[in-house]
C-alpha cells in the first residue's frame, strides 16, 4: 500500500486507566501491534471495494469517504521550516514522497522528534469528509482519499458504530437486487427503484453526509477534550 503512494500520519493516542469512580489514575501510549495492522488491510481493502461496487452501480447516489490534498503552499512552509530547525528534508509533492521522507526520518531522530515531525506534518491536511458522489463538483472523479492515495473509498465496515456505514450497506443491498450479474439494472434504476430498497436521492445522500460529517465533528472535540482534562487530573 505504501509502496503504491500511501500516506501514514500516527499521532500518539492515550489510554487511561481509571478507577472504579472513574478517575483516570494512569495513562500510557496505545500501541499499534502487527495483528491490529493486518486486520486494518482488511478493512480498508474491504472500504475500498465497497466504493468501486458503489460508484459503478450508482454513481450519483454513492456515499463515499474523501480525502482533499492539502494545501501544497502550507506544506512547503512545514518543510522548509522543519528544514531550518532539524535539518531534515521533507519531500512534499505527494502523499507516498512525504511518508517516505518521514519514515526515513523517524530512522535517525529519537522518538519525541520524530512524532513532532509527524504532529507537525498533520496541521496541514484537510480533514477526512462524508459526501455523496452525485452532490460534488466532478462527480465520481473528484471523491479521492489523498491520505490512502485510492481512487474511492468509503467506511463500510463499521455499521454497529457508524451510521455512513449503514447508509453504504443499504446501498449495497440494493445494487445486488435484480439484474443478471446481481447488480442494479442498466440503464440505472429510476428513484422508486431506489426508494423501494431504501436508498434515497442524490439531494437527501448529500444532507446526511453534512450531518454526518457535523456529528465527526462534534465527537471528536469532545473525545480530544476528554483525554485533557483526564490528562490533567493525573
Amino acid at each position: 500500500r505504501f509502496g503504491a503512494g500511501a500516506l501514514r500520519l500516527d499521532n500518539t493516542k492515550l489510554i487511561f486507566r481509571l478507577a472504579p469512580d472513574g478517575a483516570p489514575t494512569s495513562a500510557h501510549a496505545h500501541v499499534h501491534g502487527e495483528a491490529n495492522q493486518l486486520v486494518e488491510e482488511w478493512m480498508l481493502a474491504a472500504n475500498g471495494a465497497a466504493a468501486e461496487r458503489l460508484t459503478s452501480r450508482a454513481p450519483t447516489r454513492a456515499l463515499l469517504r474523501r480525502h482533499s490534498p492539502p494545501a501544497q503552499s502550507k506544506l512547503e512552509e512545514v518543510a522548509a521550516a522543519v528544514k531550518d530547525a532539524v535539518g531534515v528534508t521533507l519531500d512534499v509533492s505527494s502523499a507516498g514522497a512525504l511518508h517516505a521522507s518521514l519514515t526515513a526520518a523517524a530512522a535517525t531522530l529519537p522518538p519525541a522528534a520524530a512524532a513532532a515531525l509527524t504532529l507537525l506534518c498533520t496541521k496541514p491536511m484537510q480533514l477526512a469528509t462524508y459526501d455523496c458522489a452525485g452532490a460534488v463538483a466532478g462527480g465520481v472523479e473528484a471523491m479521492g482519499h489523498y491520505a490512502l492515495a485510492m481512487r474511492l473509498y468509503t467506511h463500510f465496515t463499521s455499521p454497529i458504530r457508524r451510521y455512513p456505514d449503514v447508509l453504504v450497506h443499504r446501498m449495497l443491498a440494493a445494487t445486488l437486487d435484480g439484474g443478471s450479474d446481481g447488480g442494479a439494472p442498466s440503464p440505472p434504476c429510476d428513484d422508486d427503484w431506489w426508494h423501494a430498497r431504501g436508498v434515497a436521492e442524490p439531494a437527501a445522500v448529500a444532507a446526511a453526509a453534512a450531518h454526518c460529517n457535523e456529528r465527526k465533528l462534534a465527537a471528536k472535540a469532545v473525545q480530544d477534550a476528554s483525554s485533557k482534562l483526564f490528562l490533567a487530573d493525573l
